[in-house]
């Protein structure tokens, strides 16, 4: 299941629920424009709801993660359903649009390096004749495949150290940045359904990825239940523009409008920052592979020319 067709249905979803009409159906008829397959799985997900269980329950973790499924639960629980698909149709909205950024940064960076790699052992071997010889792209097919690998591990564990490898390069922190305060702005969905402030930090923490983040909503969690407020709890913890406009929503009693406030300002600036790195590699990535283009026109011109008769 796509992060679009995910993001389709809760759409369809939330504006069938506003309608009136009740859950069981109404995934059916949500489901009705996704793949045979995603229809299908909605469709024993709709049967499991007609026979007695929760929406929350009849999902699979698969496809949701351990968030998204305990919003619904205290969403449906609560009466705020609609509400809490129609905030989840725009989180998996944003979403799919971040990754199809991450996605052209990638392979603009992956062809750049792999073009590059493959200028340099043609131009350093020995053997003049390094584009002509089947091994040598057999090797590059290979190399090209390992260099995907590694970016998909590196998307994997990118808390885990790589994140921090690459924070020296302009602009990388501040995208670092703004990414790790989206993850904190996950609790204006919770909220705004009506969740109360420690419940919804408590639920925002589980699905975390960045470890540095999930700690601070720990150390908040604690000094929330002491008797502070948000604000006080994240102290020192996050840029002083985002303590700010959590403050600002505390005061006028609409935390969740603050925190909405942050979301907003943070993903536009980590859109720009990625949209800036996708507009530097790709002409690289061409320049790269024109190189490569160019390296092995010449070496076959001088193998046209050696192979004419004196």
């Amino acid at each position: 299941m796509t992060l679009k067709e995910k993001a389709r249905f809760f759409y369809q979803l939330a504006a069938l629920l506003n309608s009136g009409m009740a859950l069981a159906p109404s995934l059916n008829l949500a489901a009705g424009d996704s793949s045979a397959g995603v229809k299908k799985y909605w469709q024993q997900v709709s049967e499991k709801v007609a026979a007695g269980e929760s929406l929350a329950a009849a999902l699979d973790r698969r496809y949701f993660d351990g968030g998204t499924l305990g919003l619904l639960r205290l969403a449906e629980y609560s009466g705020f359903l609609p509400a809490a698909c129609q905030q989840l149709f725009v989180a998996t909205e944003t979403q799919q649009r971040h990754q199809q950024l991450y996605r052209g940064i990638e392979l603009a960076a992956i062809a750049t390096l792999w073009s590059l790699l493959l200028v340099l052992v043609a131009i350093f071997k020995l053997e003049t004749q390094a584009f002509m010889r089947p091994i040598f792209w057999l090797y590059a097919v290979g190399l090209g495949v390992s260099l995907w690998g590694l970016s998909r591990l590196a998307e994997r564990y990118w808390f885990l150290g790589w994140g921090k490898a690459i924070a020296v390069i302009p602009g990388v922190a501040k995208a670092m940045e703004a990414r790790s305060l989206l993850y904190l702005t996950d609790m204006a969905l919770p909220l705004s359904c009506g969740i109360p402030i420690l419940t919804a930090l408590d639920l925002t923490r589980q699905h975390i990825p960045d470890p540095e983040m999930t700690a601070k909503l720990a150390r908040a969690s604690r000094q929330l239940r002491a008797g502070k407020t948000l604000s006080q709890s994240l102290e020192n913890q996050l840029p002083a523009l985002a303590l700010q406009m959590i403050r600002m929503g505390e005061e006028t009693g609409h935390l969740d409008r603050g925190i909405q406030q942050i979301a907003t300002y943070y993903e536009g600036e980590l859109e720009r920052s990625l949209q800036q790195f996708r507009a530097i590699l790709r002409p690289i990535s061409l320049l790269a592979m024109g190189s490569v283009v160019a390296v092995a026109g010449i070496w076959l011109i001088k193998l046209l020319q050696n192979s004419l008769p004196s």
